[in-house]
């Protein structure tokens, strides 16, 4: 069982570490409105990934290939709208000039509508889905076979570890926006070029893929 945890534990790196949507968001989030209200939104995979289980597990495999090409193309537009939105509140803030003054879309977003944005950035992202049915999913597969408690442990280890290391992320970034204001100003450009480039990636990639499928 113990062996199913360190794999758990093995697997959640590269999970944190690879760049992608959902740390882009937390680095926009974190240097707009500070780590403490937005590291609740590092539980976001615990709550959004069970129906990806459930889809890679039960029904993605039986999905046709162009099924994940709409998922991506959905994930693209929802990436494009974060990043709009935090570029306005940046614009806004710069044009009146204070720290304090930032677009009233992340002002009053309290931590809970901020997880909720988080959530369904992760539901429409397609790198869980893959992640799972690649990676994740013939392990817990392999565990849950052995034993519950064996495929428990799988999760345990992943999620534990997974969770971890995104809110370190979300503090690092928010502390490390502290620094200067120019530190902050250049995160969040970043942040910002960070979420529309992966929106506009995704949402190409995405509408590429299906108009290959519909040439065959």
């Amino acid at each position: 069982m113990w062996s199913f945890f360190i794999r758990g534990l093995a697997a959640a790196f590269p999970a944190v570490s690879t760049p992608g949507p959902l740390q882009a968001f937390y680095l926009a989030q974190a240097l707009a409105l500070g780590w403490r209200r937005t590291v609740i939104a590092a539980i976001a995979p615990l709550l959004s990934d069970a129906p990806i289980i459930l889809l890679v597990l039960l029904v993605l495999t039986q999905l046709p290939a162009w099924g994940l090409s709409l998922i991506q193309i959905g994930g693209g537009l929802f990436v494009l709208y974060l990043g709009v939105s935090a570029g306005r509140a940046f614009w806004q803030q710069e044009q009146v000039g204070g720290k304090n003054a930032a677009a009233d879309d992340l002002v009053v977003m309290t931590s809970w509508q901020l997880l909720g944005k988080a959530v369904v950035l992760n539901l429409l992202n397609p790198s869980p889905f893959i992640f799972w049915s690649t990676l994740l999913g013939p392990i817990l597969i392999e565990a849950w076979r052995i034993s519950p408690l064996h495929g428990l442990a799988f999760l345990l280890g992943f999620y534990g570890m997974f969770i971890l290391g995104l809110a370190l992320i979300i503090i690092l970034f928010g502390k490390t926006g502290q620094i200067s204001p120019r530190v902050n100003w250049g995160l969040r450009g970043l942040s910002v070029l960070a979420l529309l480039g992966f929106g506009g990636y995704q949402l190409g990639l995405g509408v590429y893929r299906l108009l290959e499928f519909g040439r065959y």
